[in-house]
Parts: C-alpha cells; structure tokens; sequence
C-alpha cells in the first residue's frame, strides 16, 4: 500500500470514528433510555462476543474491497485512540462524570464505536493468525487494546452493588448481592449506639455514624450520609435513605457498597498495553 493511500485510510478512518461518536450523541436521546446503551456484566461480554463472532464468519465468507479496509489498521487506529483516551479518562475518573456531555459520550456513542472495532478486528483476527510470525507484534497492541476498552469503557458502569444491614450490637462483615446470595466483604461495620438519633429531627433516616473495622484492633469512626460515602479497600459506602421510624424499630441502618468490578483488571490491561507496545516498538 503506497503512501498516498496509507494517509487515505487514516483519513477514511478518523472520519468514520467522527461520524460513529455523532451519530451516538444524536440517537442517545432515544437509545440512551434502553438498556443496551449502559451495558453491564454479562451482557458486555456477550456483545464483545458476539460482535468478534460475527466479524470472524464475514471475514471467512467475504474478501470484498469493503471487508479489506474496514479489517485494516488504518480504519481501525483512529477509533482505537479514541477508545483508549475515553478509557483513560475513565480510569483517572473513576468515580463517575459529573460532566453531562461525558455521561452522554460513555453511553450510546462508545457502543458504537466499539461495537465497530469488535467487529473489525474479528474481521481481520484470521487473517493475523495466519500471518503470526510477521503480525504477533500488532496482535498483541490489539489484543491489550480490546481488553483495556472492554474493562475501562465497556466496563464503566459495570459495579458489584452489595446490601448491608448493620445495627450496634455486632460488627457484620457480609453484605446481600442483586442474587440474594450474601458476601464476605475485607471489613467490618457496627453502628454507633448513637447514630440512629441523627434523623430524630427529620422523617428519614439520612444520616449515621459507623465504626468500620479493617482488623479488629484497626477501626475508624465514620459519619456516613445520604449524600457523602466512605470509601475503603476500593469500596464505596453510601446510606441509603430509609424511614426514620423503620431504623428505630428494627435497629438496623441499610448501608449500600460499591466496588468496580474491573478494578484488578484495568491495571492488568494498562500493563499489558504498555509491554505490547513495547514489544511492538522494538520489533
């Protein structure tokens, strides 16, 4: 390919992400209210699935003109920075986006976006494989490419949200999944005898002082709000607002847990990313 046509591409493949990112933005005040625009675990993956499925058997059966340039790197590059910068953002933000125009971008339009690169690359996956002694290099940019997309972007809203009910008379080190199913968290939580006369002036509960407990002899006595958390271990704890006189009944305070589910992940892809493209560099 001459270098003319090299520069082309690129250019072809800048104005394809463009046209992909504003065609999202335009359509995410229809498709933003459906659920495929805020994907979630499993059906991230099975997406990203069924996209590089789909790209490998049109690869197979097709060899078109059309087909050789969308499966190129040419096409591919320009929405694979753009990913990675979205990705990098979110990493570096990963308490969410108090700016509308990026709580939009991280909806519809990086679901296209990504739903093109997915498809590209299974559209040129055999092809590479064929070719690995001359292509490990890139396939490995690509593979730590997908993977950091998938984690950071894909992956964005993707979070283990977890119930705890907590009251004074014992610490409780288990919280309640969307399943029912309870799970050990790494930490304790008791309510301080006090804490549930917080809300006495109000009809809600929207305020509590806890002790959380990383071992038994190292604690901290926090006041968690409706509005303020506490974060530990990668863990954010939040109140949520319950009837005052329900607390004082029972005795138990609902506390809400948090944890991205790819935090682990997204520094195992950064490295990755960064040792391909090293590699990819030196050979």
């Amino acid at each position: 390919m001459g270098e003319a046509s090299t520069k082309r591409g690129y250019l072809y493949g800048i104005l394809l992400a463009t046209g992909l990112l504003i065609i999202g933005y335009a359509a995410n005040s229809v498709i933003g209210h459906l659920a495929i625009s805020r994907l979630l675990w499993p059906g991230n993956l099975y997406l990203v699935l069924i996209l590089i499925g789909l790209g490998i058997a049109v690869g197979l059966v097709s060899n078109s003109e059309i087909v050789n340039r969308i499966s190129s790197l040419e096409y591919q590059i320009p929405s694979i920075v753009i990913l990675i910068l979205l990705g990098g953002v979110s990493f570096l933000q990963p308490e969410g986006f108090s700016d509308g125009f990026l709580q939009v971008v991280y909806r519809t339009p990086v679901i296209l976006l990504s739903g093109f690169i997915y498809f590209s690359v299974g559209l040129s996956l055999l092809k590479r494989v064929k070719q690995l002694k001359k292509s490990w290099p890139i396939l490995g940019v690509l593979s730590a490419s997908m993977l950091f997309v998938f984690v950071s972007v894909l992956g964005v809203h993707d979070y283990y949200m977890l119930d705890m009910k907590v009251g004074p008379d014992r610490a409780i080190f288990t919280a309640q999944n969307e399943d029912g199913r309870f799970l050990r968290v790494p930490f304790a939580i008791k309510v301080l005898n006090d804490s549930i006369l917080l809300g006495a002036q109000s009809d809600s509960l929207n305020k509590v002082n806890v002790r959380v407990f990383n071992t038994v002899s190292d604690f901290e006595d926090v006041t968690i709000t409706s509005i303020e958390s506490y974060k530990i271990k990668g863990w954010k704890i939040g109140l949520d607002e319950q009837e005052l006189i329900q607390a004082k009944t029972s005795g138990l305070v609902d506390l809400k847990l948090e944890f991205d589910r790819w935090l682990e992940l997204r520094y195992v892809s950064v490295f990755l990313l960064m040792v391909s493209l090293f590699l990819k560099i030196k050979y």
